[in-house]
């Protein structure tokens, strides 16, 4: 009789204990499954549109050669596109990282004094395999606005040039330039971001948002004649998927 008491009061001393444990965890469970739902980490595909245009000027430490007929390049709206995961670090604090097949570019038009017939006009792309990395601080649950900013690394592919003219004697012609021997393999960028987000109930969603990009090193090797960085303003759009 006294051990079946004894017992009852031990069960009675530690039931409170095991029944807050378990509360416990449950209520810790069920907190970090709200947080994945409110802040999860998705993978995403980024369609961007960029009118891309570039600082341009002497290489003083090599030759002082005059900028020439490109001192009148003008922007070129140009396509890029990114594979990316996006996570959270704290609240409302993110981390955005991916591939990127990268364009850059400018473009030249010229025509003939007094409306002539000879015209020529030209498309420069430079094109990089480059890996973007952002911070980014995000508020918002359904629908969320995000702004952030960081670097990107940018390995060099190569470079096209599309030329198109026409002369008093006929036309029109059109050329393919695929080689510059003076483009730097390596080139570094900042960026900064500023968007919104729709996610949907199904786990997938979609985003639009302004991006700005200004290369800061050379484009180009310490023995061009000239000094470039790229810089561009853009619109991104894209679908996103939650994995976790």
């Amino acid at each position: 009789m006294k051990n079946t008491i004894f017992l009852s009061l031990l069960m009675l001393m530690i039931s409170p204990s095991l029944i807050a444990q378990i509360i416990g965890n449950n209520t810790e469970e069920l907190k970090k499954v709200k947080e994945k739902k409110i802040l999860p980490t998705y993978a995403f595909i980024d369609f961007n549109h960029t009118n891309s245009f570039r600082d341009l000027s002497q290489n003083t430490d090599f030759l002082t050669i005059p900028l020439g007929e490109r001192a009148y390049e003008e922007a070129l709206k140009i396509w890029s596109y990114q594979l990316g995961i996006n996570t959270g670090i704290k609240p409302n604090l993110r981390f955005e990282g991916g591939m990127k097949f990268l364009q850059t570019g400018e473009q030249y038009t010229y025509q003939g004094a007094l409306g002539g017939d000879s015209t020529f006009n030209a498309q420069s792309k430079y094109r990089y395999l480059s890996m973007p990395l952002q911070i980014k601080w995000e508020k918002g649950n359904q629908f969320r606005f995000s702004i952030g900013g960081g670097l990107q690394a940018q390995l060099y592919i190569n470079y096209l040039q599309n030329q198109q003219w026409t002369t008093s004697l006929g036309g029109p012609k059109e050329a393919k330039i695929e080689q510059n021997l003076y483009c730097n393999s390596f080139a570094l960028s900042a960026l900064g971001e500023m968007g919104l987000h729709y996610f949907g109930k199904n786990n997938y969603g979609v985003f639009c948002k302004m991006t700005y990009r200004y290369q800061i090193t050379n484009t180009y090797i310490k023995t061009a004649d000239y000094q470039h960085l790229s810089k561009g303003l853009g619109l991104s759009f894209g679908l996103s998927k939650n994995i976790e």
